[in-house]
């Protein structure tokens, strides 16, 4: 399976965003199942997952202090790589 990431930096903290399916901020297994998955992939750098429900609001899972901070940010405007995570 391959997801969106992006490495931001905002206010001096550096970050990881995933674009994950819904499923995986439905149940706490999946959420932290890939967190920690790529917490390995990315030398522990502090993760995001964000994902859109089907209402097409924009939810997030991860560190309070980040998601405070891109909770209004437009990803559009991100650079992304597709990365391969084995599930």
């Amino acid at each position: 399976m391959y997801i969106p990431i992006s490495i931001m930096n905002k206010n001096g903290i550096s970050f990881v965003v995933a674009i994950v399916n819904i499923k995986f901020l439905s149940g706490k297994i999946e959420s932290i199942f890939i967190m920690n998955y790529l917490k390995n992939a990315f030398s522990g750098i502090p993760i995001v997952l964000v994902a859109k429900d089907i209402n097409g609001r924009t939810k997030f899972f991860g560190r309070l202090q980040i998601v405070k901070l891109i909770r209004s940010e437009n990803f559009n405007k991100s650079t992304w790589v597709r990365h391969n995570v084995q599930y």
